[in-house]
């Protein structure tokens, strides 16, 4: 396959890479035989590309293509962490010439950027490539990862999550590196209980012998289907849709007001007390709640009538394993969550 990967990897510098701009594209033709790159390159395809060279410069390692596509992989890294990161999360794409989209964040954008940054680490041992994976990684938990319902919204703002074998994917891919390359211990009960909510409802049927005769005799919804020869996989829907309204979730407004805001606890990591801050603008119900990893729900803070002001709220986990928890404000069209760690 060495020879298919040279030309693979050679098509792929030549017709896609913009070594001026230092990042691939999404797209590239043909004009009067010389290439004619597009100008857009989203997130997602940033972030994978970084995980192909990262696999290409270990196979070409000790010949003249391997510095090509080491240039080309920290072209690409710097190119993510300069032109697609924002305060708020990874843009969904970049158009040179232009900027970044506009548009409302996405998991798959910040999942990308996290799996793409992570092997741009591995592949380089660059410092910045892993602190910039771990910010991925924190906007896909904070922003876009809800405990109480076990699952992620797909876009920023949105209380319905749309899923498909591809978001999925990249989502659970940056859940594993986040644990085998970033050490983050909470990502495998994320995953788990992830795909519990939402992977095991997309599965359509079953490609291996479960003990079923026939049928769904076993009554999980899942049509049997003999065990495949070649040991096919699962056969996935192509599209399903979560209301994280039904699941126990608040809606979260699309823009949140700047005075209405959800303070990173202090200290964190935290043994075994730790202070949570809030503000809140408009009088009203509110709930500040802490969950485990599982989205199980550990104590509920507060909740009833406040005023407009700021807040802090003592939380004292003598009582908690070592671990990775969340706390939650919910109220007045709001949903904020952000992630702490015990350490005794």
């Amino acid at each position: 396959m060495k020879g298919t990967s040279k030309v693979l990897v050679q098509n792929l510098l030549a017709l896609h890479f913009d070594a001026v701009q230092g990042t691939f594209v999404d797209e590239s033709g043909l004009t009067g035989g010389a290439p004619d790159p597009g100008n857009t390159i989203s997130t997602v395809n940033a972030g994978y590309a970084l995980v192909v060279l990262k696999h290409a410069s270990a196979e070409f390692a000790g010949t003249p293509l391997e510095g090509m596509i080491q240039n080309a992989l920290t072209a690409q890294a710097d190119f993510l962490l300069d032109s697609l990161r924002q305060a708020d999360g990874f843009a969904s794409a970049y158009t040179l010439g232009v900027g970044p989209d506009p548009a409302a964040k996405t998991a798959s954008a910040q999942a990308a950027a996290a799996r793409g940054l992570y092997a741009a680490y591995e592949a380089t041992g660059t410092a910045d490539y892993l602190a910039g994976a771990d910010e991925a990684y924190a906007h896909l938990i904070q922003s876009f990862y809800l405990p109480s319902a076990q699952a992620f919204r797909t876009t920023s703002g949105s209380a319905q999550a749309v899923y498909g074998p591809k978001n999925f994917a990249l989502i659970t891919g940056a859940l594993r590196e986040a644990y085998l390359v970033g050490g983050h211990a909470e990502a495998p009960a994320i995953y788990t209980r992830f795909f519990k909510t939402v992977g095991n409802q997309m599965q359509l049927s079953e490609g291996e012998n479960t003990g079923e005769s026939g049928s769904d005799s076993d009554g999980d919804g899942i049509p049997f289907i003999p065990e495949q020869p070649d040991h096919l996989p699962p056969v996935f829907a192509t599209e399903a849709t979560l209301d994280l309204q039904t699941v126990g979730v608040g809606s979260e407004t699309a823009v949140v007001p700047e005075a209405i805001r959800l303070s990173q606890n202090y200290p964190n990591p935290f043994n075994p007390g730790t202070t949570i801050g809030f503000t809140i603008s408009e009088p009203g119900t509110y709930a500040l709640t802490v969950y485990d990893v599982t989205g199980r729900k550990v104590r509920t803070l507060v909740n009833r009538t406040l005023a407009p002001r700021s807040y802090e709220v003592r939380f004292d986990a003598s009582h908690l394993a070592t671990g990775v928890y969340f706390y939650e404000l919910q109220g007045k069209g709001t949903h904020l969550i952000k992630k702490m760690i015990l350490m005794k």
